[in-house]
């Protein structure tokens, strides 16, 4: 198909072809009576061809999510579920053609309530002349998260995150961007509804020195 995009004020238009994603996946079984269990673990390749020679490139995108219950670890049933330490580690690579030969929307970027909290969304990463997200082809994502439950409906997190975006099609060798918060849950039969705050360590010029999301459900 031929579609057209607009990227930086500039108007562009390419043949593009996405090739059936190929979907690969393994996972531990999500036993939540089990102390440690595995979810979310997959693997995806779209291949995108860029013009009618079937010149293009493919994009791989791990992404996994382990959790710990230290409730059932250290205070035995009784504190089951209570007390989780949740990770979250994702990966990507775009192969096969130069950054800026990639169109903006398969670029990889960083940034907001469900990658990196503290940064605005897709802010990490390169920047164009006018200091705008570019994206990259090398993407690393990372969150930890010591989740607390308290009474019969709330409860109470702390976290940290962190997440690069790069040019050179290797995960983590752009700059990393870490961010610090804590957050407050309120548990429904639907799911719970959060409110994070979060700070950058280090973050752009002109960024706010504080985020807050707002949602429904766990940040991963």
């Amino acid at each position: 198909m031929r579609t057209s995009h607009r990227y930086n004020g500039l108007v562009g238009s390419h043949n593009r072809t996405a090739h059936p994603s190929i979907w690969q996946g393994a996972g531990v079984a999500s036993d939540r009576g089990h102390p440690i269990w595995f979810e979310g673990l997959r693997v995806d390749r779209p291949v995108v061809e860029l013009d009618a020679d079937g010149q293009g490139f493919v994009l791989g995108r791990l992404t996994g999510s382990a959790y710990w219950d230290l409730g059932a670890t250290l205070r035995s049933e009784a504190g089951a579920g209570r007390s989780v330490l949740a990770g979250r580690l994702v990966l990507g690579s775009i192969v096969g053609a130069a950054p800026d030969a990639v169109p903006p929307d398969w670029r990889f970027y960083a940034g907001g309530g469900g990658s990196v909290r503290g940064y605005p969304f897709q802010s990490i990463g390169p920047r164009t002349a006018s200091g705008t997200p570019a994206g990259g082809d090398g993407l690393l994502e990372a969150g930890l998260e010591l989740r607390q439950r308290f009474g019969a409906n709330w409860g109470a997190v702390a976290f940290a995150d962190a997440g690069a975006v790069s040019e050179s099609g290797i995960p983590g060798t752009g700059a990393l961007s870490v961010g610090v918060g804590i957050g407050l849950r309120y548990f429904t039969p639907i799911g719970p509804v959060r409110a994070d705050i979060a700070t950058p360590l280090n973050h752009n010029e002109g960024d706010a020195s504080v985020q807050i999301y707002i949602g429904i459900g766990q940040a991963f």
